[in-house]
């Protein structure tokens, strides 16, 4: 994924009650683009702000360097503990923290400042759009008598927010994909037909494009499009990623016998699409 929504719960501490708050909302905030690439030529770039809450929000904005497992979830890393290249410490951001009333629209400038002498990479940190708890509105009257033994109450309020990452590139960089072993999984009671595949990633820098899965019955040149998967990333350094495909396949297509082709493909600004990669797979 190239943006991700998250909820943490943030302790807000009372003296002499508790109570634990559980909601589930995600966060109302859309954040363009959803990633943020500095090349050769960028200097600076826009993000822009859109709260779709039907209230005032406050959004603390900060940077995270995380890394991606090979299932495509996010771990957050301290960078003063695991070596790597981070973007964080060239790209300056303003405003810092920001309130958007309902609907309301509002734009961050990033700034990129390469230190001399930079060495050739990839450099990436995530830009942390955080929304700051409005404790005023806790209700104290549903506050459950727990306390821990020093007599401290604690109210856990969730906060949501969203993360984007920022990359910098620096020299010659370049990257390849292959698709490896896709399987195709039948239907059951529980769960649609499915692809499983692995995406392999070699080279110096991320890649990013879409996942798409079409159908050929057997001696057919027309094939259906049965699955699509957009903004599938793989990011440096990390060099493959495990995908799960569920297919739909119209009632009047049956997938009986023929092949899927697997397609991952790119597509650039101007809406130019560049293979990355391809394979097939026979079905019974």
């Amino acid at each position: 994924m190239l943006s991700q929504s998250f909820i943490k719960l943030l302790p807000a501490v009372f003296l002499s009650a508790g109570l634990i708050i559980s909601q589930t909302n995600q966060a109302a905030l859309t954040v363009s683009p959803t990633r943020a690439v500095f090349d050769q030529k960028t200097r600076s770039m826009p993000i822009k702000l859109i709260n779709a809450d039907t209230k005032t929000v406050t959004y603390r904005i900060s940077f995270q360097n995380m890394r991606m497992t090979e299932a495509g979830a996010y771990e957050e890393i301290d960078a003063a503990k695991v070596q790597g290249r981070y973007a964080e410490r060239m790209v300056r951001y303003a405003p810092r923290q920001v309130t958007l009333q309902a609907g309301q629209t509002q734009s961050i400038r990033l700034l990129l400042r390469k230190p001399k002498r930079l060495a050739d990479g990839e450099y990436r940190s995530h830009l942390l759009f955080e929304e700051v708890p409005d404790t005023a509105g806790l209700d104290l009257s549903k506050v459950v008598n727990e306390k821990n033994e020093d007599g401290i109450g604690v109210i856990l309020t969730p906060i949501s927010g969203v993360t984007i990452p920022v990359i910098v590139r620096q020299g010659k960089l370049t990257a390849q994909a292959s698709i490896e072993n896709p399987v195709f999984q039948p239907a059951t009671k529980e769960t649609p037909a499915n692809v499983k595949l692995t995406l392999n990633r070699s080279g110096n820098r991320s890649m990013y494009g879409d996942l798409q899965i079409i159908h050929y019955p057997p001696n057919q040149q027309e094939g259906v499009i049965v699955s699509v998967m957009q903004g599938i990333s793989i990011l440096s350094p990390t060099a493959k990623r495990h995908v799960s495909m569920p297919l739909e396949v119209p009632p009047e297509h049956p997938l009986q016998g023929g092949r899927l082709h697997v397609v991952y493909e790119n597509t650039n600004a101007n809406g130019k699409k560049t293979l990355l990669s391809q394979a097939d797979l026979s079905l019974p």
